[in-house]
């Protein structure tokens, strides 16, 4: 009898654990991380060096001198939180300034200017705003202007000419104040001066001559210093490629 029942039971045993043997793993749900771009540039002329912090991490491996910046940084995004950021004194490390900001994840960064004011205590402050990312025209870049002149108190403009060429009362990046950031504007690649004047006029303010403008890149340019000194506090412009 008993040899009877042990087979079929034996069987079924069998059967059940090659069916389990047969079922799927359950697989772990893949998190997909997103990341933001943000990166910053040391404008304010009388500050000292600075160093820069994403979600409390820093991410300059020197600190950094006035007229330098850092390369886009990648910050991972929490969903619902917003990526902070701080300006702070390498040599103190007294927090400058801090704000925060809902990073993109699709062809567009953040790019963070630290300025200095026109106020008679020179206050170190940050100007920050969108970069797009999005590719320019065929044979066209983009290009944009930030006025951080804290001696010129009034709006200025930027006029591209041909090498060698005047200024006109026409200008590609008009009527900017201080501290502003403008739109980009496209340009057919080439070479240019740069005429930056009194907003409305011909007047020069300076001139950067030979500005090599490449066709499917992305441009900042970085009005900074004073107008009344000299160098290394004279009036400037930094150029960053964006992309």
């Amino acid at each position: 009898m008993f040899n009877k029942i042990s087979k079929p039971i034996l069987a079924l045993a069998s059967a059940a654990l090659f069916f389990s043997s047969c079922q799927p793993d359950t697989e772990e749900p893949v998190v997909v991380k997103e990341y933001g771009k943000i990166q910053v540039f040391h404008a304010a002329v009388d500050a000292r060096a600075i160093d820069f912090q994403v979600d409390g991490s820093k991410i300059n491996a020197d600190s950094i001198v006035y007229g330098k910046g850092t390369n886009y940084y990648e910050a991972l995004l929490t969903t619902g939180k917003k990526t902070v950021f701080k300006v702070v004194s390498s040599k103190s490390g007294a927090v400058v300034s801090t704000d925060s900001l809902a990073l993109n994840t699709t062809d567009v960064g953040y790019s963070v200017f630290v300025y200095q004011d026109k106020d008679a205590a020179k206050t170190v402050r940050t100007l920050y705003g969108p970069d797009n990312l999005l590719a320019p025209a065929a044979g066209k870049a983009k290009v944009r202007l930030v006025h951080l002149i804290p001696d010129v108190n009034v709006n200025i403009d930027v006029e591209a000419v041909a090498p060698g060429g005047v200024a006109t009362i026409n200008s590609q990046f008009p009527n900017v104040p201080f501290p502003k950031i403008s739109d980009f504007v496209e340009l057919t690649n080439g070479t240019y001066d740069l005429k930056f004047k009194i907003s409305g006029q011909t007047n020069v303010l300076f001139t950067v001559p030979n500005v090599v403008v490449e066709s499917g890149k992305i441009y900042t340019l970085v009005a900074r210093g004073l107008a009344n000194a000299v160098a290394p506090r004279g009036q400037a412009v930094s150029i960053i490629t964006n992309k």
